[in-house]
């Protein structure tokens, strides 16, 4: 719960996703004389899901939807050729997810083990 891993959390998920989509229409649009194209941003379930143990990553994957929808339209308006969606991936059962059940692949939230099953379920 400090400043620096919030400002790292948001500089991740969600700047690095504005700047990624900017970099890619100057690439794109046909306001560069582009052909066009398809941008796909990356949020997660956890948007919706509302997670009381991490604010700051839900709250930022909501800032990637919002921002996806924002230049979905941007691009229609403005005749770009570029598509942009946004894909919000759940939990999925890989080798990494199992670890859940070891503490010490958890730290601090290994008492929050049983809430990350459930959400897995």
């Amino acid at each position: 719960n400090n400043e620096k891993n919030w400002e790292k959390t948001i500089q991740v998920n969600l700047t690095s996703v504005i700047k990624g989509t900017y970099l890619a229409l100057e690439h794109m649009s046909k306001e560069y004389g582009k052909e066009g194209g398809t941008i796909i941003n990356v949020s997660s379930m956890a948007a919706f899901l509302h997670s009381p143990h991490q604010p700051v990553y839900t709250a930022t994957k909501h800032g990637v939807i919002g921002f996806t929808r924002a230049m979905a339209d941007a691009s229609i308006t403005g005749d770009y050729g570029v598509r942009i969606n946004v894909l919000c991936p759940a939990f999925v059962d890989t080798p990494l997810l199992q670890t859940v059940e070891q503490e010490d692949n958890m730290g601090k939230f290994f008492k929050f083990k049983d809430d990350f099953k459930r959400s897995m379920a």
